[in-house]
């Protein structure tokens, strides 16, 4: 006589007034995240016993809920990256597919320990290859413990960067480019390549400034992590100027500059062909606010003050990253005062 399935002790239901399902084991409720379909019960059910099974093997206390890494990267998906760009997905998704091999283990924060730590231990990657996947799943990893599915996963001593020189343009070089971009390719282009060289500001948020941003003494930058927050920058008598002829060549246009972030490509490209062109070497368009903020600091100006201009969040971003030009500088004097 074939012997009987064991019964999983709990049940399946649907939550009143939406299609999801949830299970009540041992008094309480707990969500799958899956849709009331055939599969999804099928599901539902595996997470069900997987619940029973971690709880009576003490894996996990019985009044916390249960769920896989694999499911709480979708939940967090969901929650977290559902307004991010796709390419900022893709770089979550890579970090999480490799350096997570087993989604199927329970969400437990020495699960994640152990094959981080396999990760580190066979990878390929340089310090900071690794650095940037790490830093994607720290965002994970302090997700889960905002939402009290596992305990706090210490990434200190993890995450390394090495320092590279950081390159920038002369005023005499970007005076040579703009000009051959103004000769060569629309003026717009050019207007928006002087406005980064003299703000600072990073070409996406340029891209996004749009009329209404502009208030007389300030331009408002829309922070993109917390939308109810605003950075500014001062609109100098240089920046006014700029921004003046930007709604002259642009009329009708809501953007400033006319351009969007879906032309970031073309407009990376017209700055590379340009420098190619001039015979300047090719840094990229980042390094107009690098070289923006290196004549800030060998003007003297406070580092707090260079902070606030960058709009950086924490000050140990701007110290950190420009420190090479503080020590440059700092050699020089010593040079000057103690000559060989």
């Amino acid at each position: 006589m074939p012997r009987r399935k064991q019964v999983t002790p709990g049940s399946i239901f649907v939550r009143k007034g939406t299609n999801k399902l949830y299970v009540n084991y041992k008094g309480r409720q707990h969500a799958t995240g899956y849709t009331d379909s055939p599969q999804g019960r099928k599901l539902a059910l595996l997470y069900l016993e997987r619940l029973h099974d971690a709880t009576v093997s003490g894996r996990i206390p019985s009044d916390r809920p249960f769920m896989t890494i694999a499911e709480a990267y979708l939940q967090f998906t969901e929650a977290h990256l559902r307004h991010k760009s796709p390419k900022t997905q893709q770089s979550y998704e890579y970090a999480f597919r490799t350096i997570i091999t087993d989604g199927d283990c329970v969400l437990d924060t020495r699960n994640i320990k152990r094959q981080i730590q396999e990760y580190l231990s066979h990878t390929a990657h340089g310090i900071n290859a690794r650095s940037v996947l790490l830093r994607s799943l720290r965002v994970f990893c302090r997700w889960c413990n905002e939402q009290e599915l596992c305990e706090h996963v210490s990434f200190k001593g993890l995450i390394q960067t090495e320092s590279k020189p950081i390159k920038t343009y002369t005023r005499d070089e970007i005076k040579t480019v703009l000009a051959e971009i103004e000769k060569h390719y629309d003026r717009r282009y050019a207007i928006l390549f002087r406005f980064i060289a003299a703000s600072g500001a990073r070409l996406t948020e340029t891209l996004d400034l749009r009329r209404t941003d502009d208030k007389g003494d300030v331009l408002i930058f829309t922070n993109k992590v917390n939308k109810s927050k605003y950075d500014m920058i001062p609109v100098t008598d240089e920046l006014r100027s700029i921004i003046t002829t930007a709604y002259k060549l642009n009329k009708g246009a809501t953007t400033i500059f006319g351009y969007d972030r879906t032309q970031v490509r073309w407009i990376t490209r017209v700055w590379e062909r340009s420098c190619e062109a001039t015979g300047v070497e090719h840094h990229g368009i980042h390094a107009l606010r690098k070289t923006y903020t290196t004549e800030l600091i060998e003007a003297g100006v406070s580092i707090v003050h260079v902070k606030e201009l960058l709009r950086h969040k924490d000050i140990r971003t701007t110290t950190e990253y420009y420190k090479q030009y503080r020590a440059a500088s700092l050699k020089s004097i010593v040079e000057q005062v103690r000559p060989k």
